[in-house]
């Protein structure tokens, strides 16, 4: 149900609108529904969507303030939204029509100091336009819990190999800084944690860890070559860890290999070891990583590295999930929710995906339609992650901080 929100007068405020509805309030941190099925991590970034449905034939902007405290009727942070909806854009739009453009809500980023809170209560403080102040008479409010998550700790091992020119000439290939820089931000986006422990290096890889890594024309799961070259990088990860634990690294650290692929012209297709039933932290994994924009079929991967999207595939791997079955891959999770492998349907209260960005790689806020988007476990594309796939990631994590931590 909307509440119905009417015009509060004031002295200076000029013209005021009759009446607006405010439709719902959605606290979303990588993927929500209506009805908040999907657990909110204390401490990560965190977003909050106020729906309007403004008066008929309205032609005016609005803004909004929110009140934000620990439990309704304890002493709230004001928080103002961080753009303006105007109501020629949302006039007529379906609720899940707005839920799907960023551009139809109203957004408010909350501050850092409300997520260390155990439960949100937040409420409509004020919603205005360019007509004047609208007050709603019973504000519409939400009250939901922020739950404790154990930290995503991984080391990422760039596989360094040599690889002979034409001329002749050998190199040495590694993956650029800028690919672990991706994937650290898009687990931190895009995984229910709050915190990325996170460490990297570049490392030689096995000799014969070289081109070609797989036989013409492209890499698939029978190709001996391709297998024997996964086994050495496996292995190679493998080795590291285990030395790497006896000497103190945390045993619940995930170990993931990024290859080049020097300039699309060497791809090696990822993969991790197994897929664990049970956890098992040791589990690694390795994939390739580059520009999209050398593939025509990334072209709907618009940043600098789909080592991000695909790291975390390969790595979800590690935490137990199996492929859904969709575009061209095997059925092996056959529990997957959703049709054609999207994030979510087009049903009332479907889940959204919602990545919040991050500034230091240019990359801004966007919205993962439940329309267009699939799962990270699929081989389609516009790639995000559905809450099936997030609740089970984090259920793991959970299982392994109490299998593999100090006091187990």
């Amino acid at each position: 149900m909307g509440v119905n929100v009417k015009a509060k007068k004031t002295a200076n405020a000029g013209p005021s609108p009759t009446s607006a509805v405010v439709d719902g309030l959605e606290v979303t941190q990588t993927i929500q529904n209506l009805r908040h099925e999907v657990a909110l991590i204390r401490g990560k970034p965190t977003v909050v969507r106020m729906y309007l449905s403004p008066p008929p034939g309205s032609k005016e902007k609005f803004q909004g303030e929110l009140a934000v405290s620990a439990a309704a009727g304890a002493p709230a942070l004001y928080v103002a939204s961080s753009n303006v909806v105007d109501s020629t854009l949302i006039s007529g739009m379906g609720l899940e029509a707005r839920r799907n453009d960023l551009r139809a809500s109203l957004n408010f980023v909350l501050p850092a100091k409300t997520l260390q809170m155990s439960t949100l209560a937040i409420s409509v403080k004020r919603v205005y336009s360019t007509k004047g102040e609208v007050t709603p008479a019973n504000s519409p409010a939400v009250t939901v819990p922020l739950v404790e998550a154990p930290p995503l700790r991984i080391r990422a091992i760039g596989l360094r190999y040599a690889r002979t020119l034409p001329d002749g000439t050998v190199v040495n290939v590694s993956p650029e800084a800028i690919h672990f820089d991706y994937l650290r931000s898009f687990l931190t986006r895009a995984y229910p944690v709050s915190e990325v422990d996170w460490s990297q290096l570049v490392v030689d890889a096995h000799p014969l860890f070289a081109p070609p890594f797989s036989g013409p024309p492209t890499p698939s799961h029978d190709d001996p070559l391709w297998r024997s070259k996964l086994a050495l990088a496996h292995n190679q990860l493998s080795a590291i860890r285990a030395k790497d634990v006896s000497t103190g690294t945390d045993p619940r650290t995930h170990y993931y290999g990024l290859v080049s692929d020097a300039s699309a012209g060497l791809f090696f297709r990822g993969a991790a070891k197994d897929v664990p039933t049970t956890p098992d932290p040791s589990i690694v994994a390795v994939g390739p990583t580059g520009d999209p924009s050398q593939y025509s079929s990334l072209k709907w991967d618009r940043d600098r590295s789909y080592g991000d999207w695909y790291g975390a595939h390969e790595l979800s791997h590690t935490f137990g999930r199996f492929h859904p079955g969709f575009c061209s891959q095997d059925a092996s999770d056959t529990s997957f929710p959703y049709p054609d492998g999207r994030i979510g349907d087009a049903n009332h209260g479907a889940m959204v995906g919602l990545d919040v960005g991050d500034p230091a790689l240019n990359l801004p806020m966007r919205i993962w339609s439940n329309e267009t988007s699939h799962d990270i476990m699929t081989y389609c594309d516009y790639q995000w992650i559905s809450s099936y796939s997030y609740l089970a990631i984090l259920d793991r994590l959970r299982l392994e901080d109490t299998q593999f931590g100090p006091s187990a």
